[in-house]
């Protein structure tokens, strides 16, 4: 670590220049922050850019190093606004001209007409936002215009506050409103001029602290709770799932230690785990214990649903590395006991059977992880998140002993704001297993596959399309004892969804007649058992389930209500309709 500066002011907000041989920086003097440039390398040589009793924050070079935009609250009403400095003549100009401020100013590749452009942000609506500035526009003209006619400085300033406590103070020592006036306006045109300025004494904080080397010791780790992060959703089916998290970490908050605990219909999925966050490379490990369930028919294929218990209990470590600030690798290495029930199809017999496996094995998973999603209150609004990866999985000791298994996934999301509160939103989900008897996946209900049941099909290997545009229906309903609840958000939705298994030996159930053959086969509740995989037949969709309807959410008390309307596509027309009830929040 290298001290750039290395003199006794606060200096902050480094911005680099573009060959990296410059730093601009603010400087604090006296109340104020002015802009300064030093040399990389050479801390004594460094030039004063501002003066004057205003403050001017957050300095960055232009693209062609010529110009200094930055925020300062100099002008009549003491609004921090954005400002250009012409690095050859010292020319300050005024670029914007907001009630609510404009702040962080950076230049951006030059527009159709080559006129340059900056992004910014300012207070909008109850909340910070980003905006885009085109220097040519006439409002940028008008400002400029306006600038020329204010004073450098002003006593409604933010960084001249201090002039109205020593109003206050002058005013409590006998001297009449008049004479203070007068004294204070004389001090404001003396800090004002600038030729006339000498360098202001360095800042001095109210209260200085100083280390007792008595009770200086050692840094030991010591590890404190967070607040606990709780939650609640309801599914589709009346299943209550449950979530609970607990965080320790140390006074650096680069170590961490976490415990989170999900429950959904009795089945628990725990998780205890470290993660060490010191360096570029985060690393870490994690002991899991996942008990799960898919949902069957019964033997003789009624109506009634059975659920066929699963349980994965492993010890892991992991790393995860950035490329960037969007991008990262992930990898893990595991080692799983499974117990599982498999459902497994007797030609001779329509019943389905259940095998129960154990095993043990060793596993290694290898990620690339993206995120550039960008969030407002109602939730992700423009970007997108993706995991694309593979595991491999090597059965060392049970009833699989031997084999392998290969598992392809990919997970993407996609956000496209249409509106400043509406949202188009894609998600595409995948596990595609390459070896005999892999893990069982469940799909179906909620906001995954809308118009169907809560993990309606099972397979080894499953694929889901969401498409859904959500939007705004009412920002708030306030009712008669004070409280409020909302915002009220509607979604249209598009869903599409499949679940399989591959290589099994299955006969045709819409050609009785045909010879059993091995391939790709689904299950079937409806007759409690595997048959061969048909997306269509005569013109219908049949194990390729699609829907679409529309949605409406209420946020009461932090939890997103959701009322949902679907109807199933069956290839020629939309069939059955399906309301449901759920609480779970947007993916």
């Amino acid at each position: 670590m290298e001290n750039l500066t290395d003199d006794p002011y606060v200096d902050s907000n480094p911005a680099w220049s573009a060959d990296g041989k410059r730093l601009l920086y603010n400087r604090r003097i006296g109340g104020f922050e002015k802009i300064f440039v030093v040399e990389v390398g050479a801390p004594q040589r460094k030039t004063q850019l501002t003066v004057g009793a205003a403050s001017d924050l957050q300095p960055v070079f232009s693209i062609d190093g010529k110009f200094v935009y930055f925020s300062s609250d100099r002008g009549l009403y003491g609004v921090f606004n954005l400002h250009r400095l012409e690095l050859a003549t010292a020319r300050i100009e005024r670029l914007t001209d907001l009630v609510g401020g404009a702040f962080a100013p950076i230049e951006m590749p030059p527009g159709k007409d080559g006129a340059p452009r900056l992004t910014y942000s300012a207070y909008y609506s109850g909340t910070f936002r980003l905006f885009l500035l085109d220097l040519a526009d006439e409002d940028v003209a008008r400002a400029r215009a306006a600038g020329e006619q204010e004073p450098r400085t002003s006593p409604l300033a933010p960084s001249r506050r201090s002039v109205e406590r020593e109003k206050l103070e002058l005013l409590k020592e006998g001297l009449d409103e008049e004479e203070v006036e007068q004294r204070l306006s004389d001090e404001i045109a003396a800090a004002a001029d600038a030729d006339a300025e000498a360098d202001l004494a360095p800042f001095a904080p109210p209260l200085e602290l100083t280390i007792d080397p008595e009770n200086k010791e050692p840094y030991r780790r010591t590890w404190k709770l967070d607040r606990p992060v709780m939650g609640v959703g309801l599914a589709d089916n009346g299943v209550v799932l449950a979530d609970f998290i607990l965080n320790w970490s140390d006074l650096l908050g680069d170590r961490r230690i976490f415990l989170r605990a999900n429950s959904y219909d009795g089945f628990t999925d725990t998780t205890l785990g470290y993660i060490n966050l010191g360096g570029r490379m985060n690393w870490g490990g994690v002991l899991r214990d996942f008990r799960d369930y898919y949902v069957t028919g019964d033997p003789l294929g009624v109506a009634n649903r059975l659920q066929r218990r699963q349980r994965y209990t492993s010890a892991s470590a992991f790393a995860s590395y950035p490329f960037s600030r969007y991008l990262r690798a992930e990898g893990a290495l595991s080692y799983t006991q499974s117990r599982l029930s498999y459902p497994q199809q007797n030609l001779l017999s329509p019943v389905l059977t259940f095998v129960q496996f154990s095993d043990d094995y060793p596993s290694l998973t290898l990620d690339l992880v993206g995120d550039t999603a960008r969030y407002q209150r109602f939730g992700p609004f423009q970007g997108h998140r993706f995991r694309v990866g593979v595991s491999r999985l090597e059965f060392v000791s049970g009833d699989r002993s031997g084999q392998a298994i290969t598992n392809f996934h990919v997970d993407y999301r996609a956000y496209k704001m249409v509106t400043r509160r509406s949202v188009l939103a894609l998600w595409l989900y995948g596990i595609k297993q390459d070896g005999e008897r892999g893990n069982l996946y469940t799909i179906g209900g909620i906001n995954q596959l809308r118009g169907f049941a809560f993990r309606d099909f099972v397979g080894e290997n499953v694929a889901v399309a969401n498409l859904e545009f959500r939007f705004p229906l009412v920002d708030a309903l306030r009712w008669g004892y004070g409280g409020i609840s909302g915002p009220i958000r509607g979604t249209l939705f598009i869903s599409a969804g499949s679940a399989w298994f591959e290589d099994e030996l299955v006969f045709d159930a819409f050609d009785p007649t045909a010879p059993p053959e091995r391939g790709r086969a689904v299950y079937d509740p409806r007759i409690g058992g595997l048959r061969k995989f048909r997306s269509r037949v005569d013109g219908f969709l049949v194990d390729i389930h699609v829907s679409a309807g529309y949605a409406v959410t209420l946020n009461f008390l932090g939890l997103p209500l959701t009322w949902s309307y679907a109807k199933i596509w069956n290839g020629q027309e939309f069939g059955p309709k399906r309301t449901d009830f759920f609480i779970s929040y947007d993916w």
